[in-house]
């Protein structure tokens, strides 16, 4: 099992979301990688509920606000889901790609990362 990061899960403050890695890169670049913790999915040809994960795709990185004057990506793998009614294979679709852009979460977000670097080289 990965290394979990609920302080960090809960300072991103995304729905459904955990964080699971990340890592700074360089002097200008911050990745943090995310899950998704739903597990269901809804068909979009029927509308109905899936849970048969079929696979994951390739990481989606997703721009966020610069944190540390460092430029913060959220790399996220999204599920595809095998839809027991209508036989469809689809990519889940989640809400909070729409999200990620929320100042005040930045903000806390910065704060938990500063203390976690300092505890570690302290």
């Amino acid at each position: 099992m990965a290394q979990q990061y609920d302080w960090l899960t809960e300072l991103l403050d995304l729905p459904n979301v955990r964080v699971i890695h990340f890592q700074l890169v360089g002097s200008n670049r911050l990745n943090v990688v995310v899950e998704s913790t739903l597990e269901v999915a809804i068909c979009p040809q029927c509308h109905q509920p899936s849970l048969v994960v079929h696979d994951q795709g390739e990481p989606q990185m997703i721009r966020d606000l610069p944190i540390w004057n460092r430029r913060c990506w959220l790399s996220y793998r999204p599920r595809r889901f095998d839809c027991a009614t209508c036989d469809n294979t689809f990519v889940e679709r989640v809400a909070w790609t729409f999200l990620f852009l929320l100042p005040v979460r930045s903000v806390k977000f910065v704060v938990a990362l500063t203390f976690s670097i300092i505890a570690t080289l302290a």
